[in-house]
């Protein structure tokens, strides 16, 4: 089983409002992204807040998913995801899907890919390829968990997939489309239209 950790603690400065609450296909976007990890049924979800917590947990209300509160959110990515995994530790995971909650054209489809691609290649991390860079969703197998738990600051997990020794990856160009500046949600808007 496959669990995923949805990273959506930050305050989005460059942004100048909170992306977990901009509105993507008329909800906010942090209810949609939990929604794609939900229906990608892979596993159970977690969501981690931390700048904007009490309107995300109203958003994100009725969904069956764990929700944390990183309390320590402005460190950085890294502590998120340590804490992301750590509510996780319960259930028997053979991995845990990471990602962010500004991705809004990351699909189910693309989610169940990479824990097939895990299966069919038995490398240990896999990751979304696009634009000729590897990054998030990553999926982790368990053997990752203790570092993943480690994690603090803002270097998130990039370190562990610099120095994986064997890493595949899933194409995902629409992985490239995230949500960090007014431009980009200009660009979204623009392809949320056609």
């Amino acid at each position: 089983m496959t669990g995923i950790v949805i990273i959506a603690a930050g305050e989005s400065r460059r942004l100048g409002q909170p992306k977990q609450l901009v509105l993507w296909k008329s909800i906010p976007l942090i209810r949609h992204v939990a929604r794609v990890a939900l229906e990608a049924s892979l596993g159970p979800v977690t969501v981690v807040l931390g700048a904007v917590d009490e309107e995300c947990r109203s958003a994100l209300q009725g969904l069956p998913v764990r929700v944390v509160r990183n309390p320590d959110w402005a460190s950085g990515m890294g502590g998120s995801i340590a804490m992301g995994v750590t509510s996780l530790m319960e259930s028997k995971l053979s991995d845990i899907i990471v990602m962010l909650c500004d991705q809004p054209l990351i699909s189910a489809d693309h989610l169940r890919n990479l824990e097939e691609e895990s299966r069919r290649t038995g490398y240990g991390i896999v990751a979304t390829r696009s634009a000729g860079v590897n990054g998030p969703p990553v999926l982790f197998p368990s053997s990752f968990f203790v570092q993943l738990r480690t994690l603090r600051g803002n270097q998130g997990a990039r370190s562990l997939l610099h120095a994986a020794p064997l890493l595949s990856w899933v194409p995902c160009p629409a992985a490239a489309c995230d949500l960090d500046t007014p431009g980009d949600l200009l660009e979204l808007r623009q392809r949320e239209a056609v």
